[in-house]
Formats: C-alpha cells, structure tokens, sequence
C-alpha cells in the first residue's frame, strides 16, 4: 500500500531537504514545530518549501535554511548584509524571541512559499509580514524618514 505521509527525524530533515531543494530541484513539504514564527507560522503548520537560490531571496521573505549543527529553521530575512564582500542575511523569528542571526548564502536550503493550517492555506509572500519585517529591521528614526 502506498504511504501518504513519512515521518522523518530531525537530524535527518536536513540532509534530505538539501537533496530534495537542491540537487532534484523539487519542493518539499514539512511540519513546522515550534512557535518562533508567531502568528504567521505556528507550531503544526505544514509549509511548502520551494527551491531558490540565494540571490532570488529578498527583505521579508521566509528562508529555510541549515544551521552550522545541522539543524533546518525557518525564518525571515529583516536585512541584507555584507560579510568579506558575500551578501548574507539577517533572520529572525516573527515572535523575535531570540536574536537575529546571520546566514550565508551557502546556508539557505530554499523559500517558505505557503503555509497549511488545518484547511486553510496562506501565503507566505503576503505583503503584512513583508513590511512588518522592514519595520522591525530599521530603527524608528530611519523608517520615519523613508516614509515622511
């Protein structure tokens, strides 16, 4: 019989969505688990990760993306930066419950496209989330200033 779901452990998820977003060129599908993307991605969601390269990523999307211990997270770009001439990205989790860190392009595994909550799919490249990552990346000063 066919199997409709696979349940795969998490030291194992990054290896396989690297081989799936990266080598085959395919979007994979997984379970979020925990809340640092509240309220737009919250534990349980299913999210559609589609392949992307590094310089397709832009202010306010959602990069999935390996962390140096191996682990995969989910979390969106509020800046770009340079590192020794490499453009990298400053993430953060939407609930912002720890602080932002850097990822090399080399990291980013592909682009959170859509969430799945119950029956109900969102979209990730909504424009809310998109905007509200750019108020929380500038100071208020210089947000007032781009838009006064």
């Amino acid at each position: 019989t066919p199997v409709d779901e696979l349940a795969i452990d998490s030291a194992d998820l990054a290896p396989l969505t690297h081989e799936m977003l990266r080598m085959r060129n395919v979007a994979v599908r997984v379970t979020a688990r925990g809340f640092s993307m509240a309220p737009w991605i919250l534990d349980g969601d299913v999210l559609t990760i589609c392949p992307a390269d590094a310089s397709e990523m832009r202010v306010g999307d959602v990069v999935f993306f390996e962390r140096p211990a191996g682990t995969v997270v989910a979390h969106r770009i509020l800046r770009k930066l340079k590192r020794d001439g490499v453009t990298c990205f400053a993430v953060c989790g939407d609930a912002r419950a720890a602080p932002c860190e850097v990822v090399a392009p080399g990291q980013v595994l592909g682009k959170v496209t859509a969430a799945r909550r119950g029956d109900r799919v969102l979209a990730i490249s909504n424009p809310a989330p998109r905007l509200l990552a750019i108020f929380r990346a500038y100071p208020r000063h210089l947000v007032r200033k781009l838009f006064h």
